[in-house]
């Protein structure tokens, strides 16, 4: 499987382009996605949206890795997602999840895979998107703010039951995999945050 890089602001030209504006507009469009984390637990049919961050200079931060692969994902980073916020904006996905999953976030981030596949609209292409990084609750100050710009996408009655039966997610993104039926690739973190921008 190759590694493309340079999909956004670096010059160089992706290997795989049409991968890139295929998982670009599968991520804007797609309903639901299953969300695995690395404890075990998985979660299906899960609603989500991206939320663009504006850039928050914070050098005292720690910063968290850039890929899964070379970290020992059993151990959770000390710092919460917000607290590494980039000096330049970020766009990050946003999942409604049940209670149950939230709950096992409530001591910090866990390292994760979020996955989805589906058509693209205008083509009979069948393409498979997995983001991994690092997930964490929604922290309770953006909950307001974030319901609403969730149910811009997905209206559903399900958001009056925050805290309830349901939490609301966020994943930091550090890479992606996309694939088809012919072809795959592995995306680095910035061209990986670049599918969540609409």
């Amino acid at each position: 499987m190759e590694q493309t890089t340079g999909v956004t602001g670096s010059g160089a030209a992706p290997r795989h382009p049409e991968l890139v504006a295929v998982a670009r507009a599968l991520t804007a469009s797609a309903d639901y996605g299953s969300l695995a984390l690395w404890s075990g637990r998985v979660a299906h049919g899960l609603r989500f949206t991206t939320r663009r961050l504006d850039g928050t200079p914070n050098p005292a931060a720690a910063q968290k890795p850039t890929s899964l692969g070379s970290v020992d994902l059993r151990k959770k980073p000390a710092a919460n997602l917000d607290a590494a916020w980039p000096v330049a904006a970020v766009d990050r996905l946003v999942l409604l999840a049940p209670l149950a999953i939230g709950r096992l976030l409530i001591d910090g981030d866990q390292a994760c895979r979020f996955q989805f596949c589906g058509p693209v609209a205008g083509q009979t292409r069948w393409v498979s998107v997995a983001f991994g990084g690092w997930v964490a609750a929604v922290p309770a100050a953006d909950t307001a703010r974030l319901t609403e710009h969730f149910a811009d996408r997905h209206p559903t009655g399900d958001l009056f039951d925050l805290g309830e039966r349901w939490a609301m997610l966020e994943i930091d993104v550090v890479e992606a995999f996309v694939r088809t039926e012919h072809s795959g690739t592995r995306l680095d973190t910035g061209d990986a945050r670049s599918l969540l921008a609409s």
